[in-house]
């Protein structure tokens, strides 16, 4: 930082800001090639070599105050026209036009007249004209650029082509017409030839342009040339500067300084010199370098104040440029000397050559010059005073790195590289080109592109340099530091040759830019304390301090750290800045130098001269921290505000010039915290007081240093939705940039603009941004970004942008230790870094020490709490309802661990009747759940004093164990009072549940739950009803593992109940009163209105005894056989009854089963019998023997079915004979047999002997009837006469008759009926010889049986009367 004694006035303090980025790598740019000359005459182009130009000019926006700036260069044959805005993203907006076979003459000109913008320029070969229609307010986003192309080069009505090329030394050109008539503009060009001819070139709007040569003397030269030949060739009148002066009066006039130092007015009407004047009368004679080839510059400007033309000439010298003012009339017919303006160099510029110069719309003279060592030189003059002022361009960037200890080697590269944006991207990538030896496109070439392509290359040559074995850490380092280290100087060097200026551009404002190879900077003004430390008169610090008294002492302080600074160096303050990083006391860093500063600066009388000039040290002191404070806040930020900073361009701008300021405050906030340590002693300076200003500068500086960290779109979403303080517009990924651009593109800007409105009462919003804001936009940045408040605008934004990595630097490094301003919510920030960055624990302890005293700040309470007013809350009910914030973040993160840790500290902070309690308590039971900590999360339900949150809870557990098979743990626990809840729960849930598809058993747990609790009726009727729900459930129709599973749970029914007292060995079981067919043929009731009475479904319950369960028990097993055997299970039903099974099991041939059946549900076994005598019947006539050996193997078989002499059919009539002497009871008597025999005859078959011998035994005249009945009329009569003959004594065992008439035990009958009914049949068949005979046959043994009973009643009788 220089200082300069001299009085100054503020407004004449400029800085450089380079705006490298926002028009750099990854802008295309559109290349135009444009075909001019002879390609095989290149000698004309070859021999002309003309310097690199470069310019630009304002273009208001139509409608608008808004202003953009088009820019251009010329090289060789190239010419460059981009546009920038402040206030937009201009798209298309550089082109590059390549004039084949040509070059390009200095002194393109641009002209805004009547709606268009206008670009006149010459090469060797030809004039061009391009007209660009003015932006628009409706294309804010659209440059006039946009469509350029070959054909706006080679219009015929805007070229004209020399007719005989000539090598021209410069041009100057204008437009002429009517600005309010745009049909008739049309430009006029004057040139100057190699051999000092001047050319007129007028180019009408429309139609042939013509080329005129200009006496380059006046007439009165040419008359006195003629009358003394020898007089001299007139190569003194020579032009060295042309401007040309378009007048209302319609004669354009070129205004020339010659090299005979004259100047020289040229009409291009008459095309005659009408006027000249001589400087020599104000030039000194002794003027080194004033020969007839110096280099003069000329320029004119039009002041509206005086209406006077202003004409400005410069004539280069040894020693400098020289600068003469001169006033003109409006026509140009008199000239007038103002005043004389040496430029002086100071020592470090060496042979000044000047580069461009112009005299600004407020009388401000600017000189850009180069030395002969290519650095350059800006400065500005006043020219009413003559005195210049320095400009402080831009620190070029160092030529070595130096690695802090807390950097690695490739981090302290790429800072310098990228971070700090001191390069050029166009100077890394051709810097990359030379060391890769190979091109490198920039088309389509982002920041982070370049950045990953350097740090692949350089890390890869570092590798190069390392030897194949025995590489330590020192070589590892050693090796990359020289790698960096070459493509750096590199980069150094590509960067200063980019940054070579080409000319200067000054607005109608008074802004200033400047026009580099590669790059366009501008020039903002200096801050107040920045204007004081370089000389300007601390009186404007009044507005601070009223007493006028001290502003001298001020000034002597500066000059005193000024002075210091010097003796220092800034080998001294770079390693400070650098220790400064990473010590949290800069008191005890600079402390630990004092030493060798003291030594320094023992043999400098200056400096303790200059402090001993200082009347008041204290004050001066005092004053300064006051100076380097930000100004305080005293307007509501109100972020909706409309942005001033829509660009890149302005962002850029405004993010350098920050930097700067920061940059230049920490370097005296440093010079004074060694001072007040110096002089502390004897004045009692408060040095602690400054190391607070130091250390808040070096936060900031850190701040609009630092990398923006890159945070990809899907963990933006996902902060936004864990943060619980953020009101966010819109989501965006964090771009490749520094953060404090980053800041101000996502809503910082508009903060900016509400601090410039409130404190720059000239500030206008409809011109939108332009560099004279700068400096106030800077401040308020400062303000934004100040550690101490008012506002947190910076940490939120990092907080809400998902740049956690950031934050955490920022308050543990930055920060800690000395940062009072909200220190609760930045430990609270600090632990939303911390969880994001997955060190979970740590975030709980902060986010716990955040909530000891969550009440303090106002911040928490409003933005995290979401209270307004404190005082209707307990300090522990805030501290609790703070923890609940918390735990919402760590729930939406998943965090079980954590969340347990929470929600147990808020409990013990948490007062009694607390109603967040059972929030919490259900959190901790949650999370343990989920952790598996199934014993916490059972005492967490029962701690819980909200009785539906512990329910809630129960069922949550119950679900959960479940799901994780732990039955045996959910059953163990004791529930106390919970009891009831817990089988509510899980008879709800094995109510509700699908039996077959839902993986979990709840009546297996509820049956398990009441047998561990011996329990056992509740647990049968448990497994009842499970067995119940089998039955009816719809998806259980027709399924084996629907019976199966019904067959478990009825047999662990009967289990249960056979192990209660026979008392109770019964179940009560709830059915619906009614079925749903039965409610649908019922008509519906209707009240007295004709409504229709809705009914209500009535329940009833059955009392199941276990006999009943049993019976059901053997039911379904009897069903799963059927099942087991049958093809087609599609009869099995769900209400199947005892009859309907018995038919299945009937169809099967499972006959044992079938007489199980029977017997155990009393049902009549006729049908089984009917069925197996079908089958016997079958098996006789079939000759398929497997199929009939299939059904016998389903039957249990006797010992005499297995004999080997005895066929299939055998078998099967002997199974049917086995069954008949098993199953048939005295109960039965004769239905069996008469079943069978009904189906044997039935089907025509004759029945087997032994049947007829055991039926006849059984009901000999039920037999009779049978056979009668089924035309079985010969066996009728022959069992007739059988059972007639055993009566009267003859084989009376067939029949099982015990008296006959040859007894004397009782009395004697015969089924006479049957015998009469046979004979009524006989005799009606009796013409049949066959039925002749067997009537006969029973006649006649009917007639012996009553003979014989009648000799023997009259016996018996005689013996009674005998006795």
């Amino acid at each position: 930082m220089a200082y300069m004694d001299t009085k100054k006035t503020s407004n004449l303090l400029f800085l450089e800001v380079s705006a490298h980025f926002s028009n750099a790598v990854g802008k295309k740019t559109h290349e135009i090639y444009v075909n001019e000359g002879d390609p095989d005459d290149t000698k004309l182009s070859e021999c002309s070599t003309y310097p690199d130009c470069g310019g630009g000019q304002d273009i208001p926006v139509l409608n608008t105050n808004i202003k953009r700036t088009l820019y251009w260069r010329t090289h060789s044959n190239v010419l460059e026209l981009f546009e920038y805005s402040f206030n937009s993203n201009l798209q298309h907006n550089h082109y590059e036009v390549l004039f084949q076979n040509s070059k390009i003459l200095p002194g393109l000109q641009i002209f805004c007249t009547g709606g268009q913008v206008v670009v006149l320029f010459s090469t060797i070969h030809a004039t061009h004209r391009v007209v660009f229609n003015a932006p628009h307010i409706r294309n804010k986003d659209r440059s006039i650029l946009h469509g350029l192309s070959a054909t706006n080069f080679t219009d015929e009505n805007n070229v004209f082509y020399f007719t005989q090329p000539e090598q021209f030394s410069h041009m100057t050109s204008g437009v002429t017409g009517s600005p309010t008539a745009r049909q008739q503009l049309g430009a006029i060009f004057t040139l100057v030839g190699a051999n000092g001819n001047l050319s007129i070139v007028k180019m009408p709007h429309k139609g042939q342009a013509t080329m005129l040569q200009m006496n380059r003397a006046s007439r009165m030269s040419r008359i006195w040339s003629g009358i003394n030949p020898w007089a001299g060739s007139g190569s003194g009148e020579t032009p060295c500067g042309l401007k040309l002066v378009c007048l209302d009066s319609g004669n354009p006039k070129v205004v020339g300084i010659c090299r005979d130092h004259k100047i020289r007015v040229w009409s291009c009407k008459s095309l005659d010199c009408v006027a000249q004047f001589d400087m020599k009368p104000h030039l000194q004679d002794d003027t080194p370098g004033l020969d007839g080839n110096s280099s003069h510059k000329i320029s004119i400007t039009y002041n509206d104040v005086d209406d006077v033309w202003i004409l400005s000439v410069c004539i280069a010298s040894e020693h400098g440029p020289k600068f003469f003012i001169f006033e003109a009339a409006q026509d140009i017919s008199a000239i007038e000397h103002i005043s004389t303006i040496d430029f002086v160099p100071d020592g470090t510029v060496l042979q000044p050559q000047l580069v461009d110069f112009m005299v600004s719309s407020n009388s401000h003279l600017w000189a850009l010059l180069l030395d002969s060592e290519d650095q350059i030189s800006l400065a500005v003059c006043e020219m009413e005073t003559a005195i210049w002022h320095e400009v402080a361009l831009s620190t070029p960037p160092l030529s070595e790195v130096s690695v802090p200890d807390h950097m690695t080697v490739r981090e302290a590269y790429l800072k310098q590289l990228f971070d700090m944006k001191k390069f050029h991207p166009t100077a890394i990538v051709k810097a990359l080109a030379i060391h890769q030896k190979i091109a490198v496109s920039r088309r389509n070439l982002s920041i982070q592109s370049l950045r990953e392509k350097v740090i692949s290359f350089v890390e890869q040559e570092a590798s190069l340099l390392l030897p194949e074995e025995g590489a330590t850490v020192e070589l590892l380092t050693e090796s990359q530091v020289t790698a960096w280290q070459n493509f750096y100087s590199t980069c150094v060097q590509y960067h200063q040759f980019l940054s070579k200026p080409c000319g200067l551009a000054v607005s109608n404002d008074g802004s200033v830019s400047v026009v580099k190879k590669n790059h366009v900077s501008h020039l903002v003004p200096v801050s107040t304390l920045e204007a004081v430390c370089r000389g300007a008169d601390p009186s404007i610090f009044q507005s601070l301090f009223p007493d006028e008294l001290y502003f001298d002492d001020l000034a002597k302080l500066l000059s005193t750290l000024n002075l210091l600074s010097c003796l220092l160096g800034q080998e001294y303050f770079d390693p400070l800045v650098q220790s400064l990083e990473t010590c949290n006391n800069p008191l005890e860093g600079v402390s630990d130098t004092l030493d060798y500063v003291k030594e320094l600066i023992s043999d400098s009388y200056d400096f303790r001269e200059s402090i001993d000039s200082i009347g008041d040290v204290v004050t001066a002191v005092q004053m300064l921290i006051t100076c380097l404070k930000p100004n305080t806040l005293d307007c509501e930020l109100d972020s909706s505000s409309s942005n001033m900073m829509n660009s890149e361009q302005s962002l850029e701008v405004l993010t350098r010039a920050v930097q700067r300021y920061v940059a230049d405050r920490l370097h005296l906030s440093i010079l004074l915290l060694i001072f007040t340590l110096l002089e502390d002693k004897q004045h009692n300076l408060s040095p602690a007081r400054v190391s607070v200003y130091v250390q808040a500068y070096t936060a900031i500086s850190w701040a609009v240093t630092e990398r923006a960290e890159r945070v990809s779109q899907s963990s933006l979403e996902s902060t936004m939705q864990t943060l619980s303080v953020r009101d966010v517009n819109s989501a965006s990924d964090a771009p490749s940039s520094g953060l404090l651009e980053y800041f101000l593109r996502e809503g910082g800007a508009r903060l900016v603009e509400c601090i410039v409105q409130e404190t720059y009462q000239d500030y206008d919003a409809t011109s939108g941004f332009h560099p004279g804001l700068v400096a106030h936009a800077t401040s308020a940045v400062v303000q934004l970004l100040w550690p101490l408040g008012p506002t947190l605008s910076f940490p939120q934004f990092l907080l809400s942008k998902g740049q956690f990595s950031r934050l955490q630097r920022y308050i543990e490094r930055e920060l800690d230790g000395w940062c009072d301003f909200y220190p609760v919510y930045n430990v609270y920030m600090l632990a939303h870094c911390h969880l994001h960055t997955g060190k979970y624990d740590k975030a709980v302890g902060f986010f716990i020490q955040a909530g000891g005293r969550a009440s303090d700040e106002e911040i928490l309470l409003s933005r995290v709490l979401q209270i307004e007013d404190k005082t209707d809350h307990t300090q522990s009910e805030l501290e609790v309802l703070y923890y609940t914030k918390v735990l919402q973040v760590f729930e939406g993160l998943g965090l079980s661990e954590q969340c347990v840790v929470i929600a147990r500290h808020a409990i013990g902070k948490a007062e009694g009747g607390d109603s967040n309690l059972p929030i919490l308590w259900s959190s901790v039971f949650s999370h343990c759940l989920d952790l598996r900590r199934h014993d916490d999360a059972y005492a967490a339900v029962v701690s819980n004093p909200d009785p539906e949150h512990r329910k809630d809870c129960l069922r949550a557990m119950v679900v959960a164990l479940c799901e994780r098979k732990e039955y045996k743990t959910l059953v163990e626990y004791p529930y106390g009072d919970m009891l009831d809840d817990l089988v509510s729960i899980l008879e709800h849930r094995a109510r509700s549940c699908d039996l077959f598809s839902s993986k979990h058993k709840y009546y297996d747990l509820l049956f398990s739950f009441y047998v561990n609790r011996r329990n056992y009726r509740r647990a049968a009727s448990t497994m009842y009803e499970h067995a119940w729900r089998l039955s009816v459930d719809s998806q259980a129709l027709n399924s084996l593992l629907s019976l199966k599973r019904q067959h478990v749970c009825l047999v662990a029914t009967v289990t249960c109940l056979q192990l209660v007292n026979p008392d109770y060995q019964w179940i009560v079981h709830p059915v619906s009163e009614q079925t749903k067919h039965e409610e649908s043929v019922k008509s519906p009731k209707r009240d007295s209105d004709g409504e229709e009475v809705q009914r209500t479904k009535g329940r009833k319950v059955v009392i199941k005894e276990l006999n009943d369960v049993q019976k059901e028990t053997l039911l379904v097993e009897m069903k799963m056989k059927i099942a087991n055997h049958s093809k087609n299970d599609s009869a099995i039903g769900p209400s199947m009854t005892a009859a309907e099974t018995l038919s299945l099991l009937n169809h099967n041939a499972l006959y044992d089963d079938a007489f199980h059946l029977c017997r155990k549900f009393s049902l009549r076994n006729i049908g089984v019998f009917e069925s197996l005598a079908t089958r016997c019947i079958k098996a006789s006539y079939t000759n398929d023997e497997s199929q009939t050996l299939t059904w016998l193997k389903k039957n249990s078989q006797p010992s005499t079915l297995d004999h080997g002499h005895s066929s299939v059919s055998d078998m099967a009539w002997r199974l049917l004979r086995d069954y008949l002497e098993r199953h048939v009871t005295a109960d039965d008597c004769s239905q069996c047999h008469r079943a069978v025999l009904k189906t044997i005859l039935g089907y025509g078959f004759s029945a087997p002997a032994w049947f007829m011998s055991a039926y006849k035994k059984l009901n000999c005249p039920e037999l009779l009837r049978m056979l009668t009945s089924y035309d079985c009329l010969e066996q009728a009569a022959n069992v007739s006469v059988e059972y007639i003959d055993a009566v009267m004594g003859v084989g009376p065992d067939h029949f099982a008759i015990k008296n006959t008439l040859l007894s004397t035990g009782g009395q004697v009958w015969l089924p006479y009926n049957e015998f009469e009914h046979l004979l009524m049949i006989f005799d009606e068949l009796r013409s049949q010889e066959k039925y002749e005979m067997l009537y006969e046959t029973l006649s006649d043994k009917l007639d012996e049986y009553f003979l014989e009973a009648e000799r023997i009643s009259e016996a018996m009788l005689h013996a009674r009367m005998m006795t």
